[in-house]
Formats: C-alpha cells, structure tokens, sequence
C-alpha cells in the first residue's frame, strides 16, 4: 500500500494544484489551474475561496503575517499579474474581508505569469513574472524632512505676510 494518499475532494474534476500557501491557523490554500481553495484540515474537503474567479490559473501564495486587526493579506500570482486578498481565519474556517486588489500596474502587462513571491527586508515583495520585480511602499526615506521643511515655510511666510501687512495705527 502506497502511502500517499489522493487528496481532491470538492477540487474539479482534473484539475492541477501549482502551489501551496498555509494560513497562520494552519489551514491550507492551494492554487489550482482553475482556482483557488482551502481546506480547515489535511484530508477534509476543499473549498473554493469567494471572491476569486474559478477560470483563473494560480502560479504562486504568499501569506504575509497578520496585521492589528487579525487580518491576513494573501498574495496571489496569476497569469494576469499580483493580486492581494485580506483573510479572516476561524475556527470554522476562512473567509474574504474586502475585495480582490489587482497590482497589475507596476507592468503592463506582465510578459509571464507570476510564478514567485517572496517577502523582502522591511516592508515589500521581490516578485518574479518573466523579469524581477519589488513591491514596496512608495515613501521616500527621509520623507518627513519635506514635511518638517513645509511646515517651517508656511510659518515663516505667516511671519513675513504679518511683517508686511502692519496692522494702521489708529487715532483715538
């Protein structure tokens, strides 16, 4: 007796899983050539996640941690680009907590598929489709040095538009 053991129930007919992803409860995602699903324990059904289209290929999860609110962010790679899901994790299982986001922008279009991601240093994503690519935020490093510069100048133009603009001395 073999001791793999088919685990495919409530998946399609036929259908291919191309990546894994496990969730910080440790239920399981899988990402299918139709789909994406998850399942609450190894052996039990499949279930497909809402909000993800059935007829689109899943190259490559990325489950980042956590944030405050309990929420975990779900990277995904398509053949069409990166999109992100928020999960909430019970104890009866998962469920979506906003809408699917697309990042397809960072480019136009995609040459290959996503097949990678992978978290980077700090806050960002080093993700593969076709060429490598970094997602991360878009704030300059010394950013509050503009703010702190900005400030200074709205003060110091108050001072000089008072300077200039004497209140007239009044003859009582």
């Amino acid at each position: 007796m073999s001791p793999w053991t088919a685990n495919s129930r409530g998946l399609p007919d036929g259908v291919k899983a191309l990546c894994f992803a496990v969730t910080e409860g440790g239920m399981l995602l899988v990402g299918t050539d139709r789909g994406l699903y998850w399942q609450a324990a190894p052996g039990e059904t499949w279930t497909a996640l809402a909000q993800f289209p059935r007829e689109r290929r899943v190259l490559a999860l990325y489950r980042a941690p956590p944030d405050a609110r309990g929420l975990q962010r779900l990277w995904i790679g398509t053949d069409d680009g990166l999109s992100a899901l928020d999960l909430a994790e019970t104890r009866e299982g998962l469920s979506v907590a906003g809408p699917l986001r697309s990042f397809d922008a960072l480019w136009e279009p995609p040459e290959t598929g996503v097949s990678w991601i992978v978290p980077v240093a700090g806050d960002g994503l080093m993700v593969s489709a076709g060429a490598l690519y970094r997602l991360s935020a878009v704030r300059y490093p010394g950013w509050y040095r503009f703010v702190l510069a900005g400030i200074l100048l709205l003060l110091v133009g108050g001072w000089l538009w008072l300077g200039f603009n004497p209140e007239p001395a009044r003859d009582d």
